[in-house]
């Protein structure tokens, strides 16, 4: 079974939504940086449902997909590409950033953020994918409030907080051929 859960910060009339809103943020944030907050709730709420097991649709999920809505995923290649892996075991995979970008300290267009991150991570522009095993190992409330302003991670790119998340959780990103997930 496939199925998706649509996140956004602002009501559609055209899909049904789950809202992702973070309170308490600074005045005036852009909508760039309000961006990168979106991603730790989204994992939060899924893991949620994971864990109630409350249908049947949820009792079978072995693999989370995270995309942008710009991604393209080509579900045959997936299923390919996540067949040789164990869905009962943590894995966190995709686009991993090669170890010479380590200490990162700028955003995906080159800009200084002030901040840096010394922690393996997926690129999530070519999407994230987890094991349920993962995602359950995972403290996604705990990593959620890692990011808010004034926390350890505020000011991080969202894809640094997932690499984060998963590595508190003892789970490092695992490799992938090289094109398999293109950021």
């Amino acid at each position: 079974p496939c199925g998706c859960i649509f996140f956004s910060d602002a009501p559609s009339d055209e899909l049904s939504t789950v809202s992702i809103s973070v309170d308490g943020l600074p005045p005036g944030l852009s909508v760039y940086n309000r961006a990168q907050l979106r991603y730790l709730p989204a994992l939060h709420y899924v893991r949620g449902l994971l864990r109630a097991r409350a249908t049947p649709r949820y009792r079978e999920v072995k693999w989370l997909i995270l995309v942008d809505d710009d991604t393209f995923v080509f579900r045959r290649n997936l299923r390919d590409a996540l067949a040789p892996l164990d869905p009962s075991t943590p894995v966190y995979t995709g686009d991993v950033v090669p170890d010479d970008w380590l200490p990162i300290t700028r955003d995906g267009a080159g800009h200084e953020l002030g901040v840096s991150s010394s922690t393996p991570f997926v690129n999530g522009g070519g999407g994230s994918v987890f094991s349920t095993a993962a995602l359950l190992r995972m403290d996604t409330e705990g990593c959620v409030n890692a990011s808010l302003p004034d926390r350890p991670w505020w000011r991080w790119q969202s894809d640094w907080m997932i690499g984060a998340c998963a590595a508190a959780a003892g789970i490092r990103p695992l490799r992938q051929p090289d094109g398999r997930f293109n950021q």
